[in-house]
């Protein structure tokens, strides 16, 4: 083929096209730099008098010599030869005193062990190696191995007969390779083992590296550089024993992901536990990490992904600073299935805690631990924040114990089969970091008791609470409390010591005690008591401000106010088949004390049984529009109130009694537009009608 040669003036689109055709004809023809095929001569190359520079020292017959090489040849230093050599192993390669340019290869990497794959070297000059992969020769030549970028741990020397093999799988690590493989199902026993070269990859492929026996905490395996991965290994903590009982061993761990950017993937950590003895105390503990370490750049995170770690002494998954936990699951560890101190930036999805395991039952005593130290420790500034864990499952029996001095949490679609502990370990701001905790909760189902204390800021978005003992939910002094739909089942829910309740969707079978809440806003609330019981409340009020609206049934007296309460508003409550055969003050559908300026507006009673309204020494407020339906046979309690209290534009169809006793300031405006149906009215002010 020509070479290219533009055809006149190109004017038209289909010219154009056609001129770009010819070249890539042409193009088909050309040499290429970099070896893309086809790149073959097809006719005598002609150098024109011009000289080819930089070639290499030939290795076979079919290579150029060079006039430096020739030298070689007469010595006997070279030796072009096809044929490939073999020797049984490497020591007996190493004593045959071979030549530059000789390609040889061993069936063993020891004498009487096992055949090996790959063991095919060519011999270079005088370098330095590393005895493990590359070795010296007895006449200080050298055997290469050649490979492209990858070798097996059994091209190392190391073996799977229970020898210690840790320098061999450190030399691989160590050396030029960026590819190390291991063979499937093998156990290397090995510890102390650190990656630190860049862009490393390790292919375990099914493997296990089993600590030695008796020999005490060390960690496994250490990711120390940038973008390394470790695939499908499994680590063996061989539960180590320390008589000495040295709390310095507490750091074992199996696998330990540092520098940044690296990645554990499908991988298992077990039985890292080391049982200390601790001689005066005569006591023992279990201490030691699955998986562990923490990322130096928050923009290059580390990740486990798809990890399992099990029969672990403390903590399955215990890493800190910039870590993410992608799937997988932790059970049947010591003290914690998932833990974190001091953390920034940590972050779990799709993890399954504290699970069971062929037939073995969960021995976690905690799920998740996120803590620090208190304010008093040098640690302080070491805090947990920006932190998310969604879709996990979390079966221990205490799912959640999360302390801190301060941090920032998201939790998101997680079942937890236990109760949760959310809180700040003090409630002040800590310095320089602004707020002292920020946690939002997303999809929560918890079969416990579910607490948040001394929390700044707590936003809640669809929570169910269900299977808990007599305290189903509690959240105390939290500064800000925002929330749509919270639903519990247990007896007791306490909203407490809070300055700022809004949310809507509140629902629930026990009790509500919301109390010393500056000011609430909760709309959409709604309560089923399933069987009326005397003594059961659902809402307790006390010094509390805002307002509170929705739907309660089947309480013996729903809402009941203390002292203290100024400016609550329960506007638009419907009440279904509540209140308390024996017709009492005390057990009133509603209940209110010594409060001022409230405001019942809209009420509604269906089937209600006993006394509806009980509202004592009053200052201010109203009652307008009240209804109660044929259904109620309670009636209506007002007394000693004062300061223009009004009650007014209400109907009582039952059979109940309104009954108004004397107070100050009870004008005539108080008591108007009345209707009733059999209602007797046992006493009121003097000029009242």
């Amino acid at each position: 083929m020509a070479r290219y040669v533009k055809s006149g003036t190109v004017n038209t689109v289909q010219e154009i096209n056609s001129e770009l055709e010819k070249i890539a004809t042409a193009q088909d023809e050309f040499l290429t730099r970099d070896g893309e095929a086809p790149n073959e001569m097809k006719n005598t190359l002609d150098m024109n008098d011009n000289r080819i520079t930089n070639l290499p020292s030939p290795l076979s017959l079919q290579e150029p010599l060079r006039l430096a090489d020739v030298a070689n040849v007469i010595a006997g230093d070279i030796i072009l030869d096809s044929e490939i050599k073999v020797f049984d192993n490497i020591a007996e390669m190493k004593l045959a005193g071979l030549l530059v340019g000789q390609t040889v290869r061993c069936k063993r990497y020891y004498s009487g062990g096992e055949l090996i794959d790959g063991l095919l070297y060519e011999i270079q000059v005088t370098q330095t190696v590393d005895g493990f992969v590359d070795h010296v020769l007895s006449n200080n030549n050298v055997a290469i191995l050649v490979t492209e970028s990858s070798a097996s741990l059994e091209q190392f020397g190391a073996v799977d007969d229970g020898t210690d093999v840790s320098v061999n799988i450190q030399a691989a690590f160590d050396g030029r390779l960026k590819k190390i493989t291991a063979k499937s199902g093998a156990t290397y026993i090995a510890r102390n083992l650190s990656i630190s070269n860049n862009n490393m990859y390790f292919y375990a492929q099914g493997s296990t590296i089993k600590n030695p026996n008796g020999v005490n905490g060390q960690n496994i395996l250490e990711l120390n550089g940038e973008s390394g991965r470790v695939f499908d290994l499994v680590v063996d903590g061989n539960n180590a024993t320390d008589a000495g009982g040295t709390l310095g061993d507490a750091s074992f761990a199996g696998v330990v992901l540092n520098g940044r950017d690296n990645k554990a993937i499908r991988c298992t950590a077990k039985n890292v536990g080391l049982l200390l003895t601790f001689g005066d105390q005569g006591g023992t503990n279990q201490v030691g990490v699955g998986f562990g370490g923490a990322s130096d750049d928050e923009d290059k995170p580390n990740f486990f992904v798809d990890c399992l770690a099990f029969n672990n002494g403390n903590y399955g998954f215990n890493p800190r600073a910039n870590v993410t936990i992608l799937r997988g699951s932790t059970w049947g560890n010591g003290t914690n299935g998932l833990g974190n101190r001091f953390s920034e930036n940590f972050h779990v999805d799709g993890i399954v805690v504290g699970v069971q395991y062929q037939g073995n039952p969960d021995t976690d005593s905690v799920g998740m631990t996120l803590d620090t130290e208190s304010s008093g420790s040098t640690d302080f500034q070491k805090i947990s924040k920006n932190c998310s864990f969604k879709n996990m499952i979390i079966e221990a029996q205490e799912s959640f114990s999360i302390s801190s001095t301060y941090y920032s949490a998201d939790f998101e679609n997680i079942h937890c089969k236990g109760d949760v502990l959310i809180q700040s370990t003090i409630p002040i701001v800590a310095p320089d970091l602004g707020t002292t905790s920020q946690v939002t909760v997303k999809n929560m189902v918890v079969d416990g008791t579910f607490k948040a204390l001394n929390i700044q800021s707590l936003k809640i978005d669809n929570l169910v609470q269900k299977d808990a003992g007599s305290l189903a939910f509690l959240i105390d002094g939290v500064d800000n409390l925002y929330f749509n739909d919270i639903e519990t089942s247990a007896s007791l829910a306490r909203f407490i010591r809070c300055d700022i309740v809004i949310g809507r969707g509140l629902s629930g079978s026990g009790q509500f005690d919301v109390s010393t809440i500056p000011s609430i806003d909760i709309s959409g609330l709604y309560m089923d008591g399933v069987t009326p019981i005397t003594d059961q409340k659902a809402i307790q009020l006390s010094s509390t401000q805002g307002r509170i609206t929705g739907k309660i049934k089947n309480y013996g007296y729903p809402i009941a106010s203390s002292s203290g309460n100024s400016g609550m508003d329960l506007s638009g409550f419907e009440f279904e088949g509540c209140g308390a055969a024996d017709g009492t003050d005390q057990n009133a559908c509603v209940n209110f004390k010594s409060t001022a300026g409230y405001t019942l507006h809209g009420l509604k009673f269906r089937s209600c049984t006993g006394r509806l309204l009980y509202a004592t020494n009053m200052t201010g407020g109203s009652v307008v529009g009240f209804n109660a339906d044929t259904g109620c046979t309670g009636g209506v309690s007002i007394e000693g109130s004062s300061d223009n209290f009004m009650y007014q534009s209400n109907v009582l169809l039952g059979t109940g009694t309104l009954r108004i006793f004397a107070g100050t300031n009870m004008t005539s405006t108080a008591y108007s537009n009345f209707r009733g149906t059999g209602v007797t009215v046992s006493a009121y002010p003097a000029g009242w009608s």
